[in-house]
């Protein structure tokens, strides 16, 4: 599920920046108006999704590094 979350949110942020990139401002507009916050959107996403990537990987570790030691402990 955690996978799917993070691939949604790198789906989502290359959609932002190809919409980023083919958009041009329009006279008086602040140059990245919405495409702006959209990219600053999927910049924070990409790096939640990271984070949650990172402590997954972490619980994960902890969990075979103590299945290893207890294996090792049983022979």
């Amino acid at each position: 599920m955690r996978l799917g979350i993070f691939l949604g949110f790198l789906i989502g942020a290359a959609i932002a920046s190809l919409l980023g990139s083919a958009e041009t401002p329009k006279p008086g507009e602040e140059p990245g108006g919405i495409v702006g916050k959209l990219k600053r959107q999927a910049e924070e996403a990409r790096a939640a999704a990271r984070e949650a990537a990172e402590q997954k990987q972490a619980e994960m570790l902890r969990d075979w590094d103590r299945t290893r030691h207890h294996d090792v402990a049983d022979h």
